[in-house]
């Protein structure tokens, strides 16, 4: 594209800005960073693309036919592939199950239709704008992002300026909120600046030399096995292709280090954990490099069981997908924990697939996912015939190990926006660099050119309700939350409560922000239960109506619905997050407990066996069935399904499992007219006290109390006599009540 030069300078700087966005640490007030960063990079972009649209319409600036039009031109196919998978995923945002969120997202990931595209364009721009010879600056400034963002994370790692950088003593995330994060946006700085390390010269090559050392080291430093696969890919990749081929020592030196890498993790699972440097053995960074690199880990690793369940998802909606950002409602559907490594001890809550192309497969559907591969083998085979060998190397080698990792990952906003900016300078290296015919520009008033008053109005909008609100709310969001954190509940609420009625595209992130800081106030003091849970009710019915397809939202409304004894409302809660995900151990579980509540015990029973039905192995399961059979008197059932419970690894003694079986036994002891099972249930009841007094707190007065009621119906006088007189040594305000009812045991 051809503009005047100082719109030149103009986006020449701009790109390099929007370069340096990783590094931005954002500050507490517009966390989460992702999200900060994106909102930045959406005002910068749309104001240039505004800027752009300009250009065109004023006829300040035109397009060169061979940029995307000429079919002899090398950017033709790979423009237009590229092209094409925008078009279809944009059609599943339209068909998307939450095109809404599809489109938006929320500050939880900052990605959205919205900032993929604006990825996709910005870099695009850049393309068409910037000159070959400009290139190198772009690349410069981004690795300089690069660099700062791994000194921090050497700086998290080994503590230092701990009083400002938050200490990671592990795997240090820099400034990208994940260790795999920042691993895979370095690696597609790390073979960038290799490239440049063999084409520059002077100070400029040691510059890249030491950026390629510190992106490997802090790699390393991540733990990031996804990783640590793409960066051996990158350098084989690297080296065994490289353009000059009379090096066969670069061959040899590849071969070598593939030898080296399938022999060290031989080595270190099945001859020895020493390393070949014995100085090497007693260092953490070393140990922990050597425990990422476990088989067993591999093996046992639950991303294997969430592609298992993405493969049901895909043949549900094979042309469009489930929709950009829905993966958690495909995921939550065929949810299975009987598939190894996937169920609640291990996470069993997935919103991306940790495979980027079965991602693109699950939520745009399989042509885009063909779209998307079209596109890149395209690229590479035009990058393959460049006239600049060597960068175009570098850029495909780039993608290579950009695949490698995300093959185990997904991405953020910081890694988008550098993998497109390396697609952009691949398109670069294989067009035509010409300036072109120079065209006559007319003069055209810009409030005359009705696109750019149309595109005007358009950005204002959208800076204001797509950035600048939400920017405004989301700043409220942090502070209640900075309030909740200083123990300040009533100042933390009363912000929410401001902003809560607000409008705005985060509506849906707002609310469950809400509801967690209710959910901390409660944790704070638990009084407070009984005047925040309608609030919490109140709200989470207003978010379920604004993402109906996200279960825990019905999980959690149904368990507040439950602490208000609003059992039938409960019940209808958690039908809804079963009939979105049927096989939620907790959504059994939950409906049971509503079903008690309600005293609906045989449909508790049978949801019981509906949950083992699903989900065999429940030990939870198990021990909400046990409870069933105590409530309908079923005693010798309940025994049963108690043991099955244990032999599944459920842990009785514990105050949540004590209490309900105190609850269930003495509703049983209550209301039944049979004298053994009254008796057996306060023989249960007696032996559930001795364990809260064993196990939990002894010098809780209620349960020595409640112990001597049990003895006392029991008939055992002289225990519940023992019992009462720790009940007054331990609260002797009680004394006199206390000495009544020792009088009654003798009468």
């Amino acid at each position: 594209m051809v503009i005047p030069d100082k719109y030149y300078k103009v986006f020449l700087y701009s790109f390099c800005f929007i370069l340096l966005l990783p590094f931005f640490s954002a500050p507490p007030w517009l966390h989460p960073s992702a999200w900060g960063k994106a909102i930045i990079f959406r005002i910068i972009s749309s104001i240039l693309i505004f800027l752009f649209i300009y250009l065109l319409a004023s006829k300040k600036g035109y397009i060169k036919r061979e940029d995307f039009l000429d079919k002899k031109s090398g950017v033709f196919w790979p423009s237009w592939t590229l092209a094409v998978f925008l078009a279809l995923v944009f059609i599943s945002v339209i068909f998307s199950k939450d095109p809404f969120y599809s489109f938006w997202e929320s500050p939880f990931r900052g990605g959205g239709f919205l900032n993929y595209f604006l990825c996709v364009a910005t870099a695009i721009l850049a393309f068409l704008i910037i000159k070959k010879g400009d290139w190198p600056r772009i690349w410069f400034f981004a690795t300089i992002s690069g660099i700062l963002v791994s000194f921090v994370a050497v700086f998290q790692k080994f503590g230092i300026f701990s009083k400002t950088i938050i200490p990671y003593a592990e795997r240090p995330p820099g400034t990208m909120g994940g260790p795999t994060f920042l691993a895979v946006y370095l690696l597609l700085l790390a073979f960038a600046a290799l490239s440049f390390l063999f084409k520059e010269k002077g100070w400029k090559k040691i510059f890249y030399v030491f950026a390629f050392i510190l992106f490997f080291y802090v790699i390393l430093l991540t733990g990031s096995r996804a990783s640590y696969f793409g960066l051996l890919a990158g350098i084989l990749y690297f080296l065994f292709f490289f353009p000059q081929k009379k090096l066969w020592a670069v061959k040899i030196i590849a071969v070598l280090i593939l030898f080296l890498a399938v022999y060290s993790v031989y080595r270190v699972n099945y001859v020895s954990r020493d390393l070949f440097l014995p100085a090497l053995n007693n260092n953490k960074e070393a140990q922990e490099l050597l425990n990422r690199m476990s088989v067993r880990l591999f093996l046992e690793d639950p991303r294997f069981s969430a592609w298992k369940l993405s493969a049901e998802a895909i043949k549900e909606n094979p042309v469009l997908g489930w929709g950009p950002e829905n993966y958690s409602i495909a995921f939550d559907k065929y949810y299975d924990p009987a598939l190894p490594f996937i169920n609640r001890a291990w996470g069993s809550w997935y919103d991306k697939a940790h495979n980027f192309l079965i991602d693109i497969a699950v939520s745009s559907g399989i042509p885009a996912l063909i779209a998307f591969l079209s596109f890149i083998a395209v690229l590479f085979l035009k990058l393959r015939k460049s006239e600049d060998p060597l960068m175009s190397h570098g850029v495909r080698t780039s993608i290579f190990a950009y695949f490698g990792a995300n093959l185990f990952s997904f991405d953020t906003f910081s890694t988008y926006l550098i993998f497109f900016f390396v697609i952009a300078f691949g398109l670069k290296i294989i067009s035509k660099d010409e300036l072109g015919e120079e065209k006559k520009r007319a003069d055209v008033s810009l409030w005359k050119t009705g696109l750019i008053f149309v595109s005007f109005f358009v950005l204002i909008a959208f800076l204001w309700h797509g950035c600048l609100k939400p920017l405004k709310i989301n700043k409220e969001i942090n502070y209640a939350d900075f309030y909740l954190k200083q123990g300040n509940c009533d100042k933390a609420l009363e912000k929410m409560g401001i902003i809560a009625s607000s409008k705005s595209i985060i509506d849906s992130y707002l609310r469950l922000q809400y509801t967690d800081i209710i959910r901390g106030c409660i944790q704070q003091n638990a009084k407070t239960k009984a005047e925040l849970a309608p609030l919490a009710v109140s709200i989470l019915k207003e978010e379920k109506e604004l993402r109906p397809f996200y279960t825990r939202t019905w999980i959690t409304l149904a368990s507040y619905l439950n602490a208000l004894d609003k059992a039938e409302e409960a019940i209808l809660a958690f039908e809804g997050a079963l009939e979105l995900s049927p096989k939620r151990e907790e959504s059994f579980s939950g409906l049971i407990d509503s079903l008690f509540l309600s005293k609906n015990y045989e449909r508790a029973t049978k949801e019981a066996d509906k949950c083992l039905d699903n989900i065999p192995e429940s030990a939870l399961c198990w021990w909400k069935k046990s409870l069933s059979h105590i409530y309908l008197e079923e005693l010798d059932n309940a025994d049963f399904a108690e043991k099955e419970a244990i032999k599944r690894g459920f842990n009785p003694i514990s105050p949540k499992p004590i209490s309900e079986t105190i609850i269930a036994y003495m509703d049983l002891a209550l209301k039944t007219k049979d004298k053994k099972i009254k008796e057996a249930s306060y023989l249960k009841l007696a032996d559930c006290y001795q364990k809260l007094i064993l196990y939990v707190d002894y010098n809780n007065y209620q349960y020595h109390a409640s112990l001597a009621y049990a003895y006392k119906e029991l008939g055992e006088t002289k225990k519940a006599k023992e019992e009462a007189l720790v009940v007054i040594k331990l609260a002797p305000e009680l004394k006199s009540q206390v000495e009544e009812f020792i009088k009654n045991l003798t009468k």
